[in-house]
């Protein structure tokens, strides 16, 4: 029975200690991104009178889906980083660089281009699950794979657009998988970890 406990009170210490780590992740952002923050983000040109809106930058914009997404999940998917520290997670080398150069992939009919991968990856969840693409759902793409915040931050902003453009299209997912392993890796991880997902709300559920 002891042992029961002090395993639990160990669980317990390393998920505060997970939290408070990522607190300090976030205090982070908010200075790297609250100083210079526009409140107005309505700009009048003096000389025609017209109005455009700032939009928050990359790095803003990941800060508010961080906080939100801390403040929603941490106790639900926590849990996800193991005894992984979450400084260690933030600063591991990442596969998903944001391209530098345009490379393009041809399928049937029509040619996509390679950073139109990262909204193929949504595309084949919502299709697949009719899953919508929230902040928890970014939150788990963002625990499952290497892609770097500033791509799903990206990804955020501009999804509906590119999902719209992908209904009018008949993707041959095998095809795709096979000539992109990067793809294929990501989806598995994510749909491995979706899946244990709803197998766990399932039992909650039941019990």
């Amino acid at each position: 029975m002891d042992e029961q406990t002090n395993e639990k009170k160990e669980k317990l210490l390393k998920q505060i200690d997970l939290q408070k780590n990522f607190m300090i992740y976030l205090q982070y952002l908010l200075e790297k991104t609250q100083k210079n923050r526009r409140k107005d983000r309505v700009y009048e040109n003096k000389k025609t009178g017209r109005k455009y809106f700032i939009m928050p930058t990359l790095l803003e914009r990941f800060f508010d889906i961080e906080f939100t997404k801390y403040i929603m999940l941490k106790d639900r998917y926590f849990l996800e980083f193991g005894e992984e520290s979450i400084n260690e997670y933030i600063n591991t080398k990442r596969e998903f660089p944001m391209p530098t150069k345009q490379i393009s992939a041809r399928v049937g009919r029509h040619t996509y281009n390679f950073y139109e991968i990262y909204y193929l990856l949504l595309y084949y969840f919502k299709t697949k699950y009719n899953i919508k693409i929230t902040d928890s759902f970014l939150y788990l793409i963002y625990v499952a794979t290497n892609i770097p915040p500033a791509v799903l931050a990206y990804m955020q902003l501009h999804s509906d657009f590119w999902l719209k453009r992908y209904k009018k299209r008949d993707i041959n997912w095998e095809k795709l998988f096979a000539e992109h392993d990067e793809l294929k890796k990501a989806v598995e991880m994510v749909e491995e970890r979706y899946l244990r997902g709803l197998k766990s709300d399932k039992q909650n559920s039941v019990g």
